[in-house]
């Protein structure tokens, strides 16, 4: 069994990444296309779609994937869209509260 880093420090923030390629997937199905990449998990914490519906993706006690800017610094959301809606910003902002950490938008 694979044993993935857990994170020693809390994350500074939460940052989204957009990729409408992923549109109407779940994370089980996003998941198995991230491990025929060669990719050993789904790599983001969050998956959340362009109709506001915010799926967990990875224990924010992980790390996201190695590739992404700030991994070590972040919770990651992947956005299943090409921007953010009234739906999306209205969970993403929900998110931040909860988790108590600020967007990152840069």
């Amino acid at each position: 069994m694979i044993k993935f880093k857990e994170r020693t420090e809390k994350p500074e923030g939460i940052k989204c990444v957009f990729n409408p390629t992923y549109a109407n997937k779940t994370v089980a199905e996003i998941e198995v296309e991230m491990k025929r990449k060669g990719r050993l998990n789904v790599g983001y914490h969050y998956v959340l779609s362009d109709t506001g519906n915010l799926q967990k993706a990875l224990d924010n006690k992980l790390y996201a994937d190695y590739s992404l800017d700030g991994y070590k610094k972040y919770i990651y959301v992947l956005v299943a869209a090409d921007n953010l809606t009234d739906a999306t910003d209205s969970v993403l902002k929900k998110l931040s509260e909860t988790l108590s950490l600020p967007l990152i938008n840069e």
